[in-house]
């Protein structure tokens, strides 16, 4: 176990004794979102038994600002939820694509979408080959249906 030390962007810094069980790492060179992806990690900490699932945006754009959501859980299969909740778009700001023809924005959103879905699925099966979460949570999260 180690110290663990989360900066959200919002909210006070979390600090535990933990592990780092899984981590997604976005491109930020994809040049389908212009540049925005996700960082997905999922901890456990070892003194309280919660989880902490840390989502990172990251983006090139220069209106906008990378941005650290942390939500710590009680239960794991609560890890599922906050991932599918989590809104991949939230962040974006609509100045930063106001020169795009509006097919073009769509699709862009539409990749950050695909991308984070894919990021989350590969998060649940990693999980669940760890024996955290049952084979039957292995689900798509069908975030695109958000966008």
């Amino acid at each position: 176990m180690e110290t663990i030390q989360l900066r959200p962007t919002r909210g006070p810094e979390r600090r535990f004794e933990g592990e780092l069980l899984v981590h997604s790492v976005g491109d930020p060179d994809d040049k389908s979102t212009l540049g925005r992806c996700h960082d997905i990690s999922i901890y456990r900490q070892s003194d309280a038994a919660q989880w902490a699932v840390c989502i990172e945006y990251k983006t090139q754009a220069t209106s906008e600002s990378p941005v650290t959501d942390v939500e710590v859980v009680d239960a794991a299969k609560d890890i599922e939820l906050v991932l599918q909740m989590y809104q991949p778009n939230e962040y974006i700001n609509p100045a930063s694509m106001r020169n795009l023809y509006e097919e073009a924005r769509k699709r862009i959103v539409k990749q950050l979408f695909l991308h984070y879905d894919r990021q989350v699925r590969d998060v649940l099966q990693q999980l669940s080959a760890l024996g955290i979460l049952p084979l039957e949570t292995r689900t798509p999260t069908d975030v695109t249906q958000k966008a």
